[in-house]
């Protein structure tokens, strides 16, 4: 059986407080089975745009204090504070869409276009026997290629 709206809204109210679903659970004397079914039905029923930006505005908030608890420690050189507040600022970075995304581009020599020559060699279905060749060409290939010593090479031009 569901929990009461009003033991739902304070779940969420706890939760928002930033309480795990466990000491939510715990608080309230629940099952956290019950704590968990009742956050999923208000995220499900609830999720508009203007409550993801609610949502964000509290996450921001958290972070805010996070830092004003950091701060002073890291300005004073305290290297643990400082990649704490480095990690709060990444996450605010994330969470506020600051991070500029990664641009990755194929390029061909000199810069120009990637080509592929006979594509249609990529996507044609080849027939058994041509497999077959293929296969055998290449381990005919793999046997001519041994592996070379440098380390010989080495000490004879040591000798020299």
């Amino acid at each position: 059986m569901p929990a009461p709206v009003n033991k739902d809204l304070e779940i969420l109210a706890l939760r928002i407080q930033g309480l795990s679903q466990k000491s939510i659970a715990k608080k309230l004397d629940i099952n956290s089975s019950t704590v968990s079914r009742s956050i999923k039905r208000l995220t499900k029923e609830a999720v508009t745009p203007e409550v993801v930006d609610q949502l964000v505005l509290v996450e921001l908030e958290r972070l805010d204090k996070l830092t004003a608890a950091v701060w002073n420690n890291a300005m004073s050189g305290d290297d643990k504070a400082v990649n704490t507040a480095l990690r709060i600022m990444e996450r605010r970075a994330r969470l506020m869409g600051l991070d500029a995304p990664v641009r990755t581009e194929l390029a061909g020599p000199g810069g120009g276009p990637v080509t592929i020559a006979n594509w249609v060699d990529f996507v044609t279905v080849k027939p058994e026997e041509e497999v077959i060749d293929i296969v055998k060409e290449e381990e005919t290939e793999k046997k001519w290629l041994k592996p070379v010593n440098l380390s010989n090479d080495k000490k004879k031009l040591k000798s020299r």
